[in-house]
């Protein structure tokens, strides 16, 4: 059952995902496929908004929360590999990045060939914004690390490893095939709700956290190091405990893999 809902997952996030700012090309001649690459920068005022939505397609998604900053600065680099240099600088110009400021949230999505010729096409994203902003980021393949958001954290990968770092509030993660280690605050009646295919999950939470737990794995089994489990319930593949009161929700899943959870 939990196959089946994961690839339900992966089926819908491939089709709802857009195929769809620079300067400084440079070209890097050694490598065995010609690669051009441009950077890009653009600045957001945060006045207003409450959300960051991010959807790329191949390639490493940086966020990172600061209490201070008040506006959203979006960075990166657009790159495409080919055959020769010619070809891989005349593609370039078909891979954009597309920045929507809206009026609450701020979307900002990769643009690129439905049909990529055989070409390596890898847009890299470092995004800087208020700590207080939701996040949400949807990849098909690369990193997606988030950090220090006091917000929401939602990432939906197919293949890569997701990293979340100092998020207070909740978090949901969907991944196929890689990793998710997060540090989550989880605040009163918030939820985590971490889920891979293939793959382990590390979850560190305060050792105060409240909230009912729920793992499970078909292959595979789960941890629980320096966490007080109450009315704990195990089975072969699944583990049930409250923590605390009981406030918040915390599910975990994997079909083939390891869970490891860790009070801090």
């Amino acid at each position: 059952m939990w196959a089946t809902r994961a690839y339900l997952v992966l089926s819908a996030l491939l089709a709802g995902m857009g195929w769809g700012c620079g300067d400084l090309v440079t070209g890097l001649s050694n490598q065995p496929d010609q690669a051009a690459s441009a950077t890009f920068n653009s600045v957001v005022p945060a006045a207003g908004r409450t959300r960051l939505q991010v959807e790329g397609v191949t390639g490493t998604i940086t966020v990172g929360g600061d209490s201070a900053a008040s506006e959203l600065r979006i960075g990166g680099t657009r790159r495409v590999a080919a055959a020769s240099l010619s070809e891989a600088q005349s593609r370039l110009a078909g891979l954009q990045v597309e920045i929507d400021p809206g009026l609450d949230v701020v979307r900002v999505r990769t643009v690129q060939p439905r049909d990529t010729g055989g070409r390596e096409y890898t847009v890299n994203y470092t995004i800087t914004l208020p700590a207080r902003m939701a996040v949400n980021v949807k990849n098909v393949t690369g990193t997606v690390r988030v950090t220090n958001i006091g917000e929401a954290v939602a990432v939906d990968l197919v293949t890569g490893d997701v990293r979340l770092e100092r998020i207070v509030g909740a978090a949901a993660v969907s991944l196929i095939t890689g990793s998710i280690q997060s540090q989550v605050a989880l605040q009163p009646h918030a939820a985590i709700a971490l889920a891979v295919v293939t793959g382990n999950i590390a979850l560190r939470i305060p050792a105060a956290t409240s909230a009912m737990m729920t793992a499970q794995v078909v292959t595979g089994g789960a941890t629980v190091t320096n966490l007080t489990l109450q009315d704990e319930r195990r089975t072969p593949n699944s583990l049930r405990a409250r923590l605390g009161d009981g406030q918040g929700t915390i599910t975990l899943s994997a079909v083939t893999g390891a869970i490891n959870i860790t009070g801090i």
